[in-house]
């Protein structure tokens, strides 16, 4: 026989399920209503730099004009770790400090020579604007060796270190990266030869058979370095520097051998702004260049 008790509690088990069920759904709609998902686009600007893809808006998806080919996943992750480490308000307001006084200096010496804007964010991966010195001897704001300073005829001796003279530092980098370029075809590959040597990456072309960048298995420092430029690239180009901060720079021309204090005298220049601004200049005598 059928017990009726039984029947009544399973009848009463699915009514507080139901009611339960109702209660959930309840709960879910009016949260939903105060509280939506975001949409998919909504979504997709708030992780822009954490899902990439290769039609994604967001992505700066070019270097020097060069396609960056985002849809290839190490791409992706590449991208992504140099971005990450980057990314914080405190650097990105102490490096826009520096940008404000250079950037207004340095990127017309690139224009000026046919070179793309873009390759100003190597200064940012080399030095972050600071007239560093490695451990290894990589010195200023591009981090020149010595010898491939001298090569590039920055003046290096006991008087001065012109790798510490950010305007003329700068003029050797365009010289590098036309010739890198020239040599290469292609900027994303030049940059790398920036940071590896022209000769050793030649070698990694040779041996490898391929001339694509992101093909390339070299070392980790190297196949990050252009990632973490383009990184810098989409932090910063659009932040509006200002102009009002840019340092002035002034050439002048030395006939002859002469104390600082007296080129500060003749040119009527501030003495300390001069030796602070300069540190190029190691002692404060300057010799006449031999013509």
């Amino acid at each position: 026989m059928f017990n009726t008790h039984y029947r009544y509690t399973w009848i009463v088990s699915l009514f507080k399920i139901g009611t339960w069920y109702l209660g959930i759904l309840c709960i879910t709609s009016i949260l939903g209503f105060y509280f939506p998902l975001p949409t998919h686009s909504e979504y997709a600007a708030t992780n822009r730099f954490l899902t990439l893809s290769k039609t994604n808006p967001f992505v700066e998806t070019s270097f020097c004009n060069e396609p960056i080919p985002f849809y290839r996943p190490n791409v992706q992750l590449s991208f992504n770790a140099e971005y990450k480490k980057f990314n914080s308000n405190e650097t990105i307001r102490s490096i826009k400090s520096k940008a404000d006084q250079w950037f207004p200096i340095l990127k017309p010496i690139f224009l000026n020579n046919g070179l793309s804007e873009d390759l100003i964010y190597i200064v940012l991966a080399e030095s972050q604007l600071n007239n560093l010195v490695s451990p290894a001897g990589a010195t200023g704001f591009w981090q020149f060796m010595p010898t491939t300073a001298m090569a590039l005829n920055l003046q290096i001796d006991s008087i001065i270190d012109e790798r510490l003279n950010p305007v003329a530092s700068t003029y050797a980098v365009t010289s590098f990266l036309k010739e890198a370029y020239k040599r290469f075809g292609s900027w994303s590959l030049a940059v790398a030869s920036y940071n590896l040597g022209q000769e050793g990456l030649e070698r990694e072309i040779l041996k490898q058979g391929t001339k694509d960048f992101y093909k390339l298995r070299l070392n980790v420092e190297t196949k990050s370095f252009l990632f973490k430029i383009i990184a810098f690239k989409t932090l910063f180009e659009s932040i509006n520097y200002s102009s009002s901060s840019h340092l002035s720079v002034k050439k002048i021309k030395i006939d002859k051998s002469a104390t600082l204090m007296e080129i500060c005298d003749t040119h009527h220049l501030n003495f300390e702004d001069v030796l602070l601004n300069n540190p190029w200049i190691k002692i404060p005598y300057l010799k006449a260049r031999k013509k």
